[in-house]
């Protein structure tokens, strides 16, 4: 019999169990330009296994921010909503968040909004889905809103596949 590593015994059996548990998904094709996101139906499917992830950029481990800033992240990515940039936080809380939150805007990680409890989380460096169907996703949900507000965080859904978006800030 041949001998293998211990860790190629262990990857087998949860690769198995992985396969064991996933579930059939359709394959879609993303196709994205200035003029709008269109997610099409290939016709084929494949298994997957749901799970819940968050993109992080590693420019953020190399950043000097200060611990509190850091702990900030850590719960924007706890409490990020899937394909959605808008993040409920009230700063008001204590001085301390008010200052962190003002050194991840400078930062250009968060910005402003209406509001100064939500903030638009930069897809760049932290999101729940793809940096395009994020930034769709997000416009779409903000689509003749005049003021955000917490009902607009929120998980979205990719069920509509073709979302026509404005070519400039003329047209909106």
């Amino acid at each position: 019999m041949k001998k293998v590593s211990l860790a190629y015994i262990t990857s087998l059996r949860l690769y198995n169990q992985a396969c064991a548990t996933g579930r059939l998904r359709k394959l879609t094709i993303e196709q994205y330009s200035e003029a709008g996101y269109e997610r099409g139906d290939t016709g084929l499917q494949t298994k997957y296994i749901p799970e819940d992830i968050t993109i992080i950029s590693s420019s953020l481990f190399s950043r000097p921010l200060s611990t509190r800033s850091q702990r900030l992240i850590q719960r924007m990515i706890a409490e990020l909503c899937l394909y959605n940039a808008l993040w409920y936080f009230d700063p008001t809380l204590s001085t301390a968040d008010n200052s962190s939150i003002k050194e991840l805007r400078a930062a250009q990680i968060l910005s402003k909004t209406e509001d100064a409890r939500i903030h638009f989380v930069n897809p760049d460096y932290i999101r729940k889905g793809s940096k395009p169907a994020v930034l769709a996703l997000t416009t779409k949900e903000l689509e003749g809103v005049q003021r955000v507000s917490r009902d607009n965080i929120r998980n979205l859904s990719m069920k509509s596949t073709l979302l026509d978006l404005p070519t400039s800030e003329s047209e909106m």
